[in-house]
């Protein structure tokens, strides 16, 4: 599928396509991907488990080349296949656009896949236009020989032919491929070439933007534009000595009877004038004054070309007529006029000698020099431009506007030098953006059909590749009086190539310059890019074409023939085409069922932009007369459904509702169909994708890339925010949101694919970044103990980006942070809770969710498990630079902390609602709060964060909130003002573990231990040692439930890098005294790395045990994590050496995404191990209890016994079974009068002696 050469590559898209990780598409089948290690979690005692952050599509990683670095949208692409979940993967960076791509199959043999575009590199070899790509060794062949860009290819059996707007062997715009680069038996075209396709009856059918075949003609006036020799680096040797005519600079722009000196060498001596130029030209003619001072002059000299070393020959005329010379050519003495030296080759060039051999009398001397040239140029460094002088009255310059750097050509990258301007993050939107333009205006002389082509300098010139962004061109080509007006230019152009290449801009009528009008190109910064971006200006080249005419957009070529026939009214195709009126533009040709079918921006009598040939040649209109607007890609279903996108809206009629920008043409009951009611901007591209709407049912789609962000609602289908790509679903005529049931995401472009031969699959081209799950800032996250791998699951709400936020930037929320802390977006942390009969899921953070009832829930949400998830929180609306940042619970109140005003606040839990009695607010310096803990079994809360009061209560960084009294406190005196706590942990019931920025008892620390019941805090030994610590820690971790080891991480404050450390103590009884050991080695982790938590976690199989990390443990470290040898991720696991990628986050605009926090339902087994000597809380309890009722049991029986034991040594025996009277009533019970009862009865212990003292009172 082609890509006009116009399209907007740049853009990127963003796509959530529901495709099953469970089925393996056919797209794979060619190429293997291996699986990476399982990370082995074992999540089985910890509940539920969710990572929250700030991103957009979250992937874990699966496969060996899979990566969080994101896509470039700055205009480069890549070849791309599919992971076995429906990912895609890149297999070969080009540095700028893949513009089609076809198997090409030689004797029966497959080649590989030929790829064509604008690049200038592919897998890192310099390849301009067109390389040979083979899918099983993923080897990159250049195929050489191209300047300029191939818009469409075409493989036929053992050839394969190219079209665009290219130069190449003594072809412009058409040229063949066998073995190597053929020439067509015509010259080619004067225009570009957007399509080609086969007919059945073997002829080959070309489609663009050309009037005729031919190639470029010489101007009228030729040798017309001057070369600025006064802008090169002059010298000579040997020169006179002293004197005015030492300088070689005296001979440049001097006529023959103008003032001014000659230039002299010494006498009786050879000599040498030179010139380096800052630019490269073509020169066609020189031109030489002798000396005019008495006695000097030159007699012969050769003319040596550089960088090629060669010497030049040249055609000159005398009295006797035309002769030739090489190294000896002759130069008339005080000949009062210029002499002319044609050129016999045409040879590039940025530096000359002019070596003379011969001279005059006492010695060599010139008077004057000139060259001149063909070529039309307009450079941006103005110096490089036409002089004033040799007869130029209006030559070629440039004007530039805003503050630009002048950049030299050299080390053989680029043959000229340009302006470059390096635009700072942040400013590619502001004032200085919009102030920067370079405008060239050329010398042409001569109105006529031209092409205009764009030159863009390599970035390896200047080692700007990972900085190069997009420009805006435009232009003006005729003055508004113009009896033949042209369209004014505009187009963008990346500038990712790594070596120079060249665009064309516009081909057709250039009107000649005038005293009034001169034609103009303006180079300008894109819109939109986020900085930092370098923008390069270098040249721009009018050249003028000439053609054999008589074609319009179409032309039919029969392939073997030798000579070719110019009435082309003998073929159908060229007569079509010379139906349509004047500059017509075909994008796309297609033959199906005996038409061919042929789009593009056209119009005639009877149809607009689409038109139909039969086999009697005669051009037939579709329904309605065609479409409204310019049809730009094509793509055939089945031999029946041709399916089209572009910027129409309707047929020319306007007849059928729904057809916007894609539409569908039914060749059997030809008849238009709409795509629901299509999407609300342009479409560039179609490719077939397969994609599931069940794990288990795959389907075919269509994939639409273009330029648009929204698929139009239509019946009861609402609207779907997408970016630039959307996907139809023929089987149930919809699109894939509206009928999708997994999650996959897709972000960036698709422009075009080729099928491998004999079931391998496709391959694809684009831009893309794919996802397993598109969710925002929060997900699932889950384990198989069984087989060692972790998936991901969506929660039960949507994350959008905070009001407050979206307003402050002009493009997005969506950007990847230097410094984090500037500002907190997403979901910054969450918990569980799940007492009291409550079951909450509690986010906190920057973002907006719509809450169950409709309205704006801002920066606190709860999920109500207990509601069918209903979703309830905070409406108020938070500033910019205010957030969330930590979140606890006692009984059943939340307390929410931030940078909020008052520094938290507390929920009702029980009510769902904001308590209707809050505390005393925190105040003081930043008044932020980053950690709040409940002691256990305390009535107690701790906050912890950057704030020296409660209410009016002096409580520098840490303070206690005492539920019961509802009252603040002071916990201890050594923690001085201006301390800030990031984080802390309860280690034991009494011990808490604060880390941070500290001062403690008047020295500075890390890390901080404050005792509650001897109220003291103590630093950590070597906790402030910045060898041990060398910044801020910023997050922690326990290692084992003993809390006698911790990782900690931070940010170095020497460089901004990121540290990961290890404290052991080393009989855990003395936390305070241990030893610190940097966990990475220098580089592992990249200079963009910013650590936000590390958390234990336990393995369901061993590793390697190493000294910081157990074989049954690993740390998981998330955040913005650059991973030496690997790029970017989100979360890693660390084993003690090395990190291994887990989770792969991405923003919506494909920058790397950033996780914060991992937060589980049960932390309190965080630290246990299931098949440990460890038991869960919840099991220690129960035992407990068991053993405490055995040993009560046990006591009462040892009791028993030893009572029984003790009656029966004393005398005791057992009491009468019956009583006497019982037995005289026949063992019926009658009344027992009292002195019977009592009658024998004398003393309590049986002897006679009464158990209660004599004086007691008798009751």
């Amino acid at each position: 599928m082609r890509l006009p050469f116009s399209n907007p590559y740049y853009l990127a898209g963003n796509l959530a396509l529901y495709l099953a990780s469970t089925s393996l598409p056919a797209e794979v089948l060619a190429i293997s991907f291996p699986k990476a290690p399982n990370p082995d979690l074992d999540l089985s005692q910890l509940g539920r488990v969710a990572l929250s952050g700030n991103f957009d599509s979250v992937s874990v990683y699966k496969y060996l080349g899979q990566n969080g670095d994101g896509s470039q949208h700055n205009g480069s692409q890549s070849l791309l296949a599919r992971y076995p979940n429906g990912g895609f993967a890149d297999l070969e960076s080009a540095d700028a656009y893949i513009a089609d791509m076809c198997p090409f199959i030689s004797n029966g043999e497959f080649q590989g896949i030929v790829v064509a575009g604008n690049f200038t590199s592919v897998g890192g070899k310099r390849a301009q236009a067109a390389v040979l790509y083979n899918p099983p060794s993923g080897e990159v062949t250049p195929l050489p020989g191209l300047t300029g860009q191939v818009s469409t290819v075409y493989c036929d059996d053992g050839v394969v032919y190219f079209g665009g707007s290219f130069t190449g062997g003594n072809s412009t715009n058409a040229i063949i491929w066998t073995n190597g680069w053929t020439n067509l038996p015509f010259a080619g075209f004067n225009g570009p070439v957007s399509s080609i396709t086969k007919l059945p009856n073997g002829h080959v059918v070309f489609g663009g933007s050309f009037t005729g075949i031919g190639d470029t003609t010489a101007p009228k006036t030729p040798n017309a534009q001057v070369v600025n020799i006064g802008s090169a680096n002059i010298t000579a040797s040997p020169n006179t000595t002293g004197g005015a005519n030492s300088d070689p600079k005296n001979i440049v722009c001097r006529t023959p009877d103008g003032d001014g000196d000659d230039w002299l060498g010494q006498d009786d001596i050879g000599a040498s004038w030179q010139a380096r130029f800052g630019f490269g030209f073509t020169p066609t003619k020189l031109r030489l004054l002798n000396a005019q001072t008495d006695g000097y002059g030159v007699r012969t000299f050769r003319f040596t070309a550089y960088p090629i070393d060669g010497i030049m020959n040249f055609t000159y005329y005398d009295d006797s007529g035309s002769h030739q010379c090489t190294s000896e050519c002759p130069l008339q003495i005080n000949n009062g006029s210029y002499q002319d030296f044609y050129f016999v080759n045409s040879v590039g060039m940025n530096e000359f000698h002019l070596d003379i051999s011969d001279w005059y009398e006492n010695g060599p001397g010139l008077g004057g020099i000139e060259l001149l040239q063909d070529d039309i140029y307009s450079f941006a460094v103005n110096d490089f431009n036409e002089p004033s002088c040799g007869g130029i009255s209006q030559g070629s310059d440039s004007s530039a506007t805003g503050s630009w750097d002048q950049k030299p050509a050299g080390r053989g990258q680029t043959n000229s030098g340009y302006l470059s301007k390096y635009l700072e993050q942040g400013t590619a939107q502001d004032s200085e953006s919009n102030d920067l333009s370079v405008v060239f205006r050329p010398n042409i002389q001569q109105s006529g059909n031209y092409s205009v082509t764009v030159f863009t300098p390599g970035c390896i010139s200047d080692n700007t590749c990972d900085t190069r962004g997009s420009v805006n061109i435009t232009g003006t080509m005729t003055s508004p009086s113009s009896t033949k007006p042209a369209p004014p230019i505009s187009s963008e152009l990346s500038q990712t190539n790594n070596y120079d290449k060249y665009d064309q801009v516009y081909n057709g009528y250039v009107q000649a310059g005038t005293g009034s009008f001169r034609p103009s190109i303006t180079i300008t910064p894109s819109l939109g890019q986020n900085g930092p971006v370098n923008i390069v200006a270098q040249r721009v080249r009018f050249e003028l074409r000439n053609a054999t005419g008589g074609l319009n957009g179409l032309y039919d070529y029969t392939p073997g023939r030798a000579n070719i026939d110019t009435d082309f009214s003998n073929s159908n195709i060229n007569q079509a085409g010379m139906q349509l009126e004047d500059e017509a533009v075909v994008t796309n040709v297609e033959f199906v069922r005996g038409f061919t079918y042929v789009a593009g921006n056209f119009t005639s009598g009877s149809f607009s932009n689409i038109m139909a040939i039969g086999g009697e040649g005669r051009p037939v209109s579709l329904p309605g007369q065609g479409l409204d607007q310019a049809v730009q890609s094509i793509y055939n279903a089945d031999d029946n459904l041709l399916y089209m996108g572009g910027n129409f809206s309707n047929t020319r009629n306007n007849d059928v509702n729904g057809l916007s920008n894609v539409a569908i043409y039914s060749i059997s009951d030809d008849s238009w169909r709409a795509l629901g009611e299509g999407v609300n901007g342009p479409v560039w591209s179609i490719v077939p994708l397969s994609v599931n709407i069940t794990p288990s049912r795959q389907v075919s789609g269509i994939a639409f890339t273009g330029y648009f962000d929204r698929i139009n609602g239509f019946g009861d289908n609402p609207s779907i925010p997408v970016r630039n790509i959307a996907v139809w679903i023929p089987e149930r005529e919809n699109w894939l949101q509206n009928v999708g049931s997994g999650s996959f995401v897709l972000n960036g472009q698709l422009n075009a694919y080729s099928d491998i031969p004999d079931g391998g699959g496709k391959i694809f081209a684009g831009t893309v970044d794919s996802a397993t799950i598109q969710t925002s800032d929060i997900v699932g996250l889950t384990s198989s103990t069984s087989s060692g791998e972790v998936g991901l699951q969506q929660l039960p709400l949507t994350v959008q980006a905070s009001s407050s936020s979206s307003s402050s930037s002009s493009s997005s929320r969506k950007q990847k942070r230097a410094i984090p802390e500037e500002r907190y977006e997403g979901v910054v942390t969450g918990l569980f809770y799940g007492e009291n009969g409550l079951n909450y899921t509690i986010l906190g953070g920057k973002y907006q969710v719509r809450a169950s009832n409709g309205s704006l829930v801002q920066d606190l949400a709860l999920v109500n498990g207990n509601n069918g998830n209903r979703i309830t929180g905070l409406v108020r609306n938070y500033t910019a630079d205010q957030a969330i940042l930590a979140l606890e619970t006692h009984s059943t109140f939340l307390y929410a902390g931030g940078s909020i005003p008052d520094g938290f606040l507390v929920w009702d839990l029980e009510e769902n609602a904001i308590a209707s009695s809050q505390p005393a607010g925190l105040n003081g310096g930043v008044a932020v709060v980053h950690a709040i803990e409940s002691k256990p079994s305390s009535p107690s809360v701790y906050f912890g964060g950057s704030f020296e009061n409660a209410g009016s209560l002096g409580c520098p960084a840490l303070c206690v909130y005492d539920t019961n009294i509802r009252q603040w406190n002071v916990p201890a005196q050594g923690l001085a003002r201006r301390s800030n706590v990031n984080a802390m942990t309860w280690s034991t019931s009494n011990t808490l573990i604060l880390v941070g920025n500290m001062t403690v008892n008047d020295e500075y620390t890390a890390m901080a231990a404050f005792d509650s019941s001897n109220q003291e805090f103590t630093a950590f030994e070597g906790a402030g040692d910045k060898e041990n610590v060398p910044g801020p820690i910023t997050a922690f971790s326990a290692t084992t439930d003993r809390y006698d080891a911790y990782f900690v991480a931070g940010t170095s404050d020497e460089d901004g890098s990121a540290f990961l450390s290890k404290f052991s103590a080393p009989d855990g009884d003395h936390l305070q005294s241990g030893s610190w050991e940097l966990a990475t080695s220098p580089g592992q982790l990249g200079p963009s790395t910013y650590i936000d938590s590390v958390q234990m976690l336990t393995l369901s199989s061993t590793h390697e045990s190493t000294e910081l990390v157990a074989e049954d443990k690993t740390l998981l470290v998330t955040g913005l994590l650059d991973i030496r040898g690997f790029g970017n991720a989100s979360a890693a696991i660390f084993n003690g050496t090395a990190f291994e990628p887990l989770i792969l986050a991405t923003m919506e605009n494909g920058s790397p995404g950033r996780i914060m926090k991992a937060f589980v339902q049960f932390p309190n087994n965080l630290l246990t191990s299931p098949d440990s000597d460890s038991l869960a809380i919840g099991f220690i309890v129960l035992i407990a209890l068991a053993i405490a009722l055995a040993l009560t049991f046990i006591m009462i029986l040892l009791g028993i016994v030893a009572e029984k034991y003790r009656r029966r040594r004393e005398g005791y025996v057992p009491a009468p079974t019956a009583y006497p009277y019982f037995e005289k009533n026949g063992g019926k019970v009658g009344n027992i009068s009292p002195q019977q009862l009592f009658g024998g009865v004398r003393n309590g212990n049986g002897n006679g002696h009464s158990a209660v003292p004599q004086d007691s009172p008798r009751i």
